[in-house]
């Protein structure tokens, strides 16, 4: 089955999207290029953690950010012409981790930007109902941060992807705003920088209007993960996990 990515950054507008016509929405075929040959056939959902943030959120009331758990559709549609099938997701989800886009990124903002640790997040973002593991939460971050470890990367994603790519922001990635180091070794200190690169951005907001600020940036990053459809990098290889139980 093939997958196709639709542009979408809010999590509650593909929610309540009304799907029966979606395949006249995307238009031709990715396999055979007919036009308008993809018939809806089905839904079917997967739980993802999703993140709200208040209208007015101040930099550091961490207890009115809440994670939660969401039910997400995907679409099954297949092609009347070719007849292949396709499954139709939203960019925000990204393969690999089990939270939005827009959680991964406000995550990463505020654990690279606060003195908060990896478990005191799930403690400030409980909604009161699902509270997620401080692992799950690392492994996002960390993750996204092995992607986007290197600046070229980032660069050539935005050059690729952005219909009007603007200049990146020279934002140091150490220095006034940033927490100082949490990580001890090389390769997880390369992999928080590289978290750093996805959430740079989002550092004026710290003075200030973070919720426009927010949107908009996770607005151009998810035209960035509508093109680019490959899953978050593993953070450990085979040999690795294998050389770790023969020494457990």
């Amino acid at each position: 089955m093939y997958k196709i990515t639709c542009y979408c950054p809010i999590c509650n507008s593909w929610v309540n999207k009304n799907f029966t016509e979606i395949g006249e929405e995307i238009g031709a075929c990715p396999h055979c290029s007919a036009l308008f040959s993809l018939e809806f056939k089905k839904i079917s959902f997967v739980w993802r953690w999703d993140i709200f943030i208040p209208e007015n959120w101040v930099y550091g009331d961490w207890t009115a950010v809440k994670l939660f758990l969401v039910r997400v559709p995907l679409i099954i549609l297949r092609c009347l012409i070719c007849g292949e099938w396709f499954k139709v997701s939203p960019s925000f989800l990204i393969t690999g981790t089990t939270l939005t886009l827009s959680a991964v990124a406000f995550i990463a903002f505020a654990y690279e930007t606060s003195e908060l640790t990896w478990r005191d997040l799930p403690e400030m973002f409980f909604d009161g109902r699902d509270k997620i593991a401080h692992s799950t939460l690392y492994r996002a971050a960390h993750k996204t941060g092995k992607l986007l470890k290197s600046d070229q990367l980032v660069a050539d994603l935005r050059r690729r992807y952005l219909p009007a790519p603007k200049k990146e922001s020279v934002t140091p990635l150490e220095g006034p705003g940033w927490s100082p180091p949490k990580s001890l070794f090389t390769y997880t200190i390369a992999r928080e920088m590289g978290a750093r690169r996805l959430v740079k951005e989002l550092l004026p907001g710290k003075n200030g209007g973070f919720t426009e600020l927010f949107h908009r940036h996770l607005d151009n990053w998810n035209r960035i993960f509508t093109g680019w459809r490959k899953p978050l990098p593993l953070l450990y290889n085979q040999r690795s996990l294998k050389s770790t139980r023969l020494i457990a």
